[in-house]
Formats: C-alpha cells, sequence, structure tokens
C-alpha cells in the first residue's frame, strides 16, 4: 500500500515594510523615537511577512508475509516567510520602518526518513524504528535603528546620537543566523502480546544529535561604535561572529513489566538505563563580544554520564470509564555548555564574580544535568 501526500499554504501579508530616507533621530536621549511618518518614503514594501510552506510525504507498507510489515517514510518541509510579523508600536501602523532598504527572510528546511519494521512472534512483537532527520533554518535580523540610539552604549560618541548616513555614521546592521541540525537514532524493542496477566516490553535506544548554529553580524563602519574589549573605537567589521558547534551522543536500554493483581488492579515497575557523551564548543569573536574583537573568546565543553531512571505505577480500573492511578518516576536531562564569559578586560573585571557567589571566582562553563 502506498499513499502520498503533498500541501501548499500561503499566508498573505499585511505589515509594511518601510523605509524613510532621511531616517529621523531619536531625541530625549534616545528615549523618544523620531516622527518616522513625516520622512520622506524610499521605498513601501507592501506586506512584508508573507509566508508560504510546502510539504510531501510518502508512506509505503509493505508486508512479505502475514508477520512481518516494512514500513518505510519520508516527510519534506519548507517554510519561507518574507519577513518576520511584527510592527512598530511607535506609529503603530501595522508597519516597520527602516533605514534601509534591508529585507528580514526567513527559511526552515527538514527532511524526515524513517523505516519501521515489525515480526509478530507466537506471543510478543518486535520493532524496529530507524529515523534519520536534517533541518537547517535561516533568518536575517535587521537592527540599524536600534544600534543608532545612545540608550544603546554603542556608539563611541555616546550620549550624542550620530547620523546613520554620513561618513563615520553607523550604518547598516543586519544579523544572518543560520541553524543546521541533524539528528540519527536507532530503536530496537520486544513487547508481549496477548491477554496474560504478565505484559513487558524491553529494548535498546542510541541517538547521535548534531548541530552548528552560526550568527554574523557585520557592520560597514566599525569606528563609529565601542569595543568591549578596549572601550576604545572598533577595529573589527562584525558586531558578532558566532560558532557553536555542538554533538550528543545517548545510548539506553529500558524495559517495564505490567501485572494483573487482579482483573481490576495493576502495578507496573519498570526502569530506564542509560549514558550520553556531549560536546560543546564555541568561538564568540567581534567588537560587541565579551572581549571584544581583539580577543576571540572561546569554549569547549565535554560532559558524560551514566545513570538510571525508575518508574513505578499502580492503577485501578473501576469500570470502563473511570480509573485511579499514582505514579512515581524519575526523569533525565543532559547538562550542557555556557556561553564563555570572561574576568578580564575593562569590562569584566570590574564586575568580580565572586558577587555572584561563584566559589571558584570565575563564571560557570557548565551547567549539570537535571
Amino acid at each position: 500500500a502506498l499513499r502520498i501526500v503533498g500541501s501548499e499554504a500561503h499566508t498573505s501579508g499585511w505589515i509594511d515594510r518601510i523605509v524613510v530616507d532621511p531616517f529621523p533621530l531619536p531625541t530625549n536621549g534616545g528615549a523618544t523615537r523620531g516622527n518616522v511618518l513625516a520622512a520622506p518614503v524610499v521605498s513601501d514594501n507592501k506586506g512584508s511577512n508573507a509566508e508560504v510552506v510546502y510539504s510531501t510525504r510518502a508512506l509505503l507498507l509493505w508486508k512479505p508475509t502475514d508477520n512481518l510489515s516494512i514500513t518505510p517514510s519520508i516527510f519534506y518541509q519548507k517554510v519561507t516567510q518574507d519577513g518576520t510579523s511584527t510592527f512598530d508600536s511607535n506609529p503603530g501602523t501595522l508597519a516597520h520602518y527602516q533605514p534601509f532598504n534591508i529585507a528580514e527572510p526567513y527559511e526552515d528546511k527538514i527532511d524526515v526518513y524513517s523505516l519501521n519494521v515489525n515480526y509478530k512472534f507466537a506471543s510478543f512483537d518486535v520493532t524496529s524504528i530507524t529515523t534519520q532527520w536534517d533541518r537547517t533554518s535561516t533568518e536575517v535580523q535587521e537592527g540599524s535603528e536600534d544600534f543608532n540610539n545612545p540608550l544603546e552604549g554603542v556608539e563611541i560618541n555616546a550620549p550624542k546620537t550620530i547620523s546613520f548616513y554620513l561618513p563615520g555614521g553607523t550604518g547598516p546592521v543586519a544579523g544572518t543566523e543560520i541553524d543546521p541540525s541533524k539528528q540519527f537514532s536507532e530503536e530496537l524493542r520486544a513487547a508481549s502480546t496477548g491477554d496474560g496477566r504478565l505484559n513487558w516490553v524491553g529494548g535498546f535506544f542510541m541517538s547521535r544529535f548534531w548541530s552548528n548554529y552560526t550568527l554574523i553580524t557585520p557592520v560597514t563602519n566599525p569606528s563609529a561604535f565601542v569595543d568591549l574589549g578596549t572601550l576604545g573605537p572598533a577595529t573589527t567589521p562584525y558586531v558578532w561572529n558566532i560558532s557553536a558547534p555542538t554533538n550528543i551522543s545517548q545510548y539506553a536500554v529500558f524495559g517495564e513489566t505490567t501485572y494483573a493483581i487482579t482483573d481490576q488492579l495493576k502495578g507496573t515497575i519498570g526502569a530506564r538505563g542509560f549514558h550520553y557523551d556531549y560536546i560543546f564548543s564555541q568561538y564568540f569573536a567581534g567588537w560587541g563580544s565579551p572581549l571584544g574583537g581583539a580577543t576571540p573568546v572561546q569554549n569547549h565543553v565535554t560532559q558524560s554520564q551514566t545513570s538510571m531512571t525508575p518508574k513505578f505505577n499502580l492503577a485501578y480500573e473501576f469500570d470502563k470509564d473511570l480509573m485511579v492511578y499514582g505514579t512515581i518516576a524519575k526523569g533525565f536531562r543532559p547538562g550542557g555548555g555556557n556561553e564563555p564569559l570572561p574576568t578580564t578586560g575593562p569590562l569584566w573585571s570590574g564586575l568580580p564574580v565572586n558577587v555572584f557567589h561563584y566559589a571558584t571566582n570565575n563564571w560557570p562553563s557548565t551547567y549539570s544535568p537535571d
């Protein structure tokens, strides 16, 4: 048996992206936005948040025998949006006003491949589920007006607001986020069948996850901004230049048994033993990074843990419509790595970490599992 499904969905935009030049500077020390409604309009991009979604999936069921079922499947989806569904609360006209013509497109693509194989024995079933997914999302975020405001404290001549356009002005600022990720997983389990008093399930699970988040935010006039490492003019053409690859491998064995003490009272006991390995690295550069453009901050974290989580359940069925049960169980969530924060430099040396009660006099580079 074969099933193929395709779909297409369009959502029209309702927010305008309006570019004005000259863009009005803020007043009141940056607390009051300039009158964008009175500025000359360079371009009016109607419906800038329009969205399109394409998806398709195919599912095949093959039964060579009555006992054996093989089910491969494929799923694909692509989401594209011309811009975000947000508008400026000031002036609140369902529009976003910009000093530069920079769109903020978003795209998200995912492929999912799976293979489900099931074999029925006389008193139990054996099932194998193999899955691979690949996903990439990208997004552009424009922030030129945010960076041209004395309240941000990133302009070299703050609190005086400088021009967007003149030589030495802040110019356009836009960041691009790219987040590719993928995971392979395999589960092999056996489960009892029939109506006996004892039912059970047990098996093995493994997964391998990988991602590499990146963020690059260039500027055309770095000398207009403050380098957070030196508190002088920035020299690197990036606010942020971040790369953060992550790898997580997990392995587990699990089992659960349910016994019908009576026709109405059932008790369940189960456990999951597992091991995981975690590797996280981060490279963080740019004049907006913790130590500024001259000294990229780097962090490399590895974690491993082997543990077990138990489960107990007691259930009483009064009738087909009413059951009372109580469960005692323990879960687990892996730890991870933090963004690296320094203790040196003009900005950080004046902020002693012992104020935050870190006994090592250093910012924590990791967080523990839960």
